[in-house]
């Protein structure tokens, strides 16, 4: 294997270039930069690497079946999708040609799928599921915060594919981890806990979770709500230097200051809401935030502005676990792993249409109207909410 001065890296830190970034963007950071290829095409090579981890969390998410619960046990599902992102991690380590790159990326995605599908699953069906929900969550937002900031500084030391060192440790850790949790979660404890009394595997229902209406609802919600995350995620930085004209080290923090408020609302929430109870108290989160955005665009100083931001992503925060938790309310648990599963996967795909549809607007309205988007988004929420929670098991 070659070392780091033999390497010739597919991202360059933004200290090789005449530019300033944002600390918290890692796309901001780091450009393309293959060899003897011009700038504008590397941008473009960059830019397959989302629909590539995206359709590859797709695949897991629709293929995460109750065969695979079956013949593995939440165990086997468990390793399984940490294993792959160590593998993915050992590829991206070696500073691959793009190719290459891409196939990792597509294996990151694989694990991913597997993990998030599978343990959303079964925290719908255990007891407290709102705090359980949102203590899984709330841990996914604290990554939020801290991995661009990671990714940023390790990679002026080390280019790009240092930070893979980092995250294939915290992968074997995470793998460590998941086999101790579910080690007695086997193929066969699974199958004695989901069956009903009475009866065989063969007598139970098939259950396609896409010809199921409470599915495909619960993953339009979804679709709204990490539309309207990523959203403010991705775009708020950009709002803040060029609409409110912020200073560009205070405005990098915007996107932090979002993800904080939405880690700290997932953790301190959840037992709210098991106590007011999910249907209502969800509601109220997500009129809350449709306020707090409308004040947040009259809002001129900048410390009330972050405050306000905290404030959004703090009652954002419940609105997603909550969907598990309602999913799996309604549905047996024979049928968890399907409907959250195929829910999950088609539902977050919002995160990765949304920011585009941003961007095009931006080009032709500017980015001042970002807040109008998340607004549009929000209402739609309200609805499709409010259907879900009426809409029986079909």
């Amino acid at each position: 294997m070659a070392n780091d001065a033999e390497r010739q890296p597919l991202l360059q830190p933004a200290a090789t270039h005449p530019r300033d970034g944002d600390i918290n963007d890692v796309n901001s950071d780091c450009t393309v930069e293959p060899p003897d290829t011009a700038s504008a095409w590397a941008e473009a090579q960059l830019s397959t690497k989302l629909p590539t981890a995206v359709l590859s969390f797709l695949i897991t998410g629709l293929a995460q079946s109750a065969r695979l619960h079956v013949k593995f046990g939440r165990r086997g599902i468990a390793v399984l999708g940490p294993a792959l992102r160590t593998l993915s991690a050992a590829i991206l380590i070696c500073a691959p040609p793009f190719p290459v790159f891409l196939f990792g990326s597509f294996i990151f995605g694989l694990g991913t799928g597997f993990t998030d599908s599978g343990l959303m699953a079964w925290g719908s069906g255990v007891p407290y599921a709102n705090m359980v929900q949102g203590a899984m969550h709330g841990t996914w937002s604290v990554g939020c915060v801290i991995g661009p900031l990671l990714a940023v500084r390790i990679s002026r030391k080390w280019h790009w594919y240092g930070y893979y060192r980092l995250l294939g440790v915290c992968y074997l850790l995470e793998l460590l981890a998941l086999a101790i949790a579910f080690r007695r979660d086997n193929a066969t404890r699974y199958v004695e806990h989901k069956a009903k009394p009475e009866t065989t595997e063969s007598d139970q229902p098939k259950y396609n979770p896409l010809r199921s209406k409470l599915p495909w609802l619960c993953a339009l919600y979804w679709f709204a709500y990490c539309s309207m995350e990523s959203c403010y995620g991705d775009w708020i930085v950009t709002y803040t230097i060029n609409v409110r004209h912020v200073e560009r080290e205070v405005a990098a923090r915007a996107a932090s200051v979002f993800w904080s408020g939405m880690c700290i609302g997932r953790f301190t929430l959840s037992p709210i809401t098991q106590y007011i109870g999910i249907r209502s108290a969800v509601l109220g989160y997500i009129l809350i935030s449709l306020a707090a955005q409308a004040t947040l665009r009259g809002v001129e100083n900048t410390t009330t502005f972050f405050i306000v931001l905290a404030f959004i992503g703090a009652f954002f925060g419940p609105i997603f676990p909550s969907g598990v938790v309602l999913l799996g309310q309604k549905l047996p648990l024979e049928f968890h792993v399907q409907a959250v599963s195929a829910a999950a996967a088609l539902g977050q795909s919002g995160g990765a249409t949304a920011p585009l549809l941003v961007g095009y607007i931006a080009d032709a309205f500017g980015i001042g109207r970002l807040l109008d988007v998340v607004i549009v988004f929000t209402v739609v929420l309200i609805g499709l909410w409010i259907l879900f929670c009426r809409s029986a098991v079909d």
